[in-house]
């Protein structure tokens, strides 16, 4: 039974393929005879015949790809006259069989087939894409236009106005940059590896170590790979040197004149790591002006196009995409602003550090007390049950040093219509432990407060006069972190949100006990307050 279902199988076989080569010579009756004129050549003989056609021909045969126009197989072939064509000349064998190849296609691609931004994939492996001319009311290969249609027994011929030159990828287009655009060129080829693939190599034996020799077989391999992938289309945004420098210095500017710091290693490295994920979108965007807010491809990073500027009119087509030049490459300002803490005891290193006869003149430039009965206000050295200003060095569950400013009124009498408050300038400390204003640049940030539990009553928070928000300093939620506070998160609690707009600069932090009644005595005991860029800052 298995013998007679077989043998029955090749007899249709080959009953099929006797009436497919009958029907050859009538293949175009029946697909498209209304396009141009029709003979019962085959497209490789056609274009043989004829003289205007002779350097076009000539490359199919020197190639090898006249026996592909010549096949009993439908196609499409892409064909330029004598004198339509680009010089040829120089071009090395390898990239004369990749011209050939590109103006050939395995399906029979009449006018009635085409549609504006349609791929057609050619037997190069590249695309070729079809646009619409509204001027000219017409259809563009690549950009160029129809000047005939010939219909061939095996498939048809269409006539171009230019040769088509095989898109470079987009892998293949940054690799071949010139050194104008070395920064991003380098940076995005260094991530490329060439990996040994023993499961696709052949053995051929061992040498005489008893190691296996292979016919080796190679493979790149990079988060890139994408890239050169002709499948499917994708969009990159290249900037050359001079725009990828100045987005580096732009930012060292930032970290020199408002952190007071250079730009660290870590800091870096998070910076190159957002450009080198954001620039690279799934899909074609060739519209940039309305492309709106996008995500990257990699990482899946924020790409703003009413930030981030391109030359609209240096847009590349590639075979599997775009790529647009940058004009203006911005970092998000969220990978950039730096976290502000602010601890309230840097008093004592105020009051320390200032000549003898000006220690009250220099802390009270910086902190401001309302509501204490005590003539003065410095640093007392040892907390007390009375009326207090002064730090209380205590210790957390992992046995380290807190300093805290603790700010006590002991009368009870102290009327609650009245100002219970403490007010300081965000002072910091930098790297040489040089006491500096803290600046904060404009943008949006999450404000953190750490707070000993004898803070008790609820606090008011101010910056800069605007009100943040109301919260109990006695809750858990702020209990006091350690001196690394921030290093590795924040152990301390979420109070608000804070915009800061205007200009750069140092911050005017208030804090306020608006106790509503008067059996006890009011306190502030606070650690720090910290102001950390939230990722709605682009």
């Amino acid at each position: 039974m298995k013998k007679i279902g077989l043998t029955g199988v090749i007899v249709s076989l080959l009953a099929l393929f006797v009436a497919c080569e009958d029907n050859w010579n009538d293949h175009y009756q029946n697909t498209g005879s209304s396009e141009g004129s029709v003979t019962d050549q085959k497209i490789g003989e056609w274009l043989a015949s004829q003289p205007e056609f002779s350097e076009f021909s000539e490359l199919m045969k020197e190639t090898g790809m006249d026996l592909e126009l010549n096949k009993d197989q439908v196609l499409t072939c892409w064909a330029v006259k004598d004198g339509d064509m680009t010089d040829i000349a120089g071009k090395t064998e390898v990239e004369k069989e990749q011209l050939a190849k590109h103006h050939i296609n395995y399906v029979a691609i009449y006018s009635s087939k085409f549609e504006d931004g349609k791929l057609i994939k050619t037997l190069a492996g590249k695309n070729l894409y079809v646009t619409w001319d509204a001027t000219a009311q017409e259809y563009l290969m690549d950009g160029h236009k129809l000047t005939g249609t010939q219909m061939c027994a095996n498939g048809v011929v269409h006539v171009l106005e230019k040769n088509l030159e095989p898109r470079l990828n987009i892998y293949e287009y940054v690799s071949r940059l010139g050194d104008d655009y070395s920064m991003f060129r380098d940076s995005l080829l260094s991530f490329t590896e060439r990996i040994f693939r023993p499961d696709l190599s052949f053995p051929l034996g061992v040498d005489e170590y008893g190691n296996t020799v292979y016919d080796s077989i190679f493979r790149d391999e990079s988060i890139f790979s994408f890239l050169w992938d002709e499948n499917t289309n994708y969009t990159l945004f290249v900037p050359d040197n001079a725009v990828y420098q100045a987005t580096w210095q732009e930012i060292i500017n930032l970290y020199s004149n408002v952190y007071n710091s250079s730009l660290y290693e870590r800091d870096s490295l998070r910076i190159y790591n957002w450009i080198m994920s954001a620039v690279a979108m799934e899909g074609r965007i060739t519209d940039y002006a309305t492309a709106g807010n996008l995500e990257s491809f990699l990482g899946e990073q924020e790409w703003r196009s009413d930030i981030q500027q391109v030359d609209q009119d240096r847009m590349m087509l590639m075979s599997n995409g775009v790529v647009h030049q940058l004009t203006y490459l911005h970092v998000p300002n969220y990978l950039l602003l730096q976290s502000l803490t602010s601890i309230p005891s840097i008093y004592k290193d105020v009051w320390d550090m200032a000549p003898e006869g000006s220690k009250q003149d220099s802390v009270d430039k910086y902190f401001t007390m309302v509501g204490l009965d005590l003539n003065e206000a410095e640093f007392n050295g040892t907390p007390a049950f009375g009326g207090f200003v002064g730090f209380w060095p205590d210790y957390n569950k992992e046995n380290k040093s807190v300093n805290q400013f603790f700010y006590r009124n002991n009368q009870s009498s102290y009327g609650a219509d009245k100002e219970f408050s403490l007010s300081w300038l965000s002072l910091v400390k930098d790297r040489f432990g040089n006491i500096i204003k803290g600046q904060l640049v404009p943008g949006q940030y999450r404000v953190y407060g750490s707070f000993r539990s004898a803070s008790g009553h609820d606090l008011n928070l101010y910056v800069n006069d605007e009100f943040v928000a109301k919260f109990n300093a006695g809750n858990a939620t702020y209990s006091w972190a350690v001196d690394s506070w921030g290093t590795n998160g924040y152990s301390a609690g979420y109070i608000g949100t804070y915009i800061h707009t205007g200009t750069t600069g140092p911050l005017t932090i208030k804090l306020e006990n608006p106790v509503e009644r008067n059996s006890t005595a009011r306190r502030i005991v606070v650690q720090c307050i910290a102001f950390v860029p939230d990722d709605t800052n682009y």
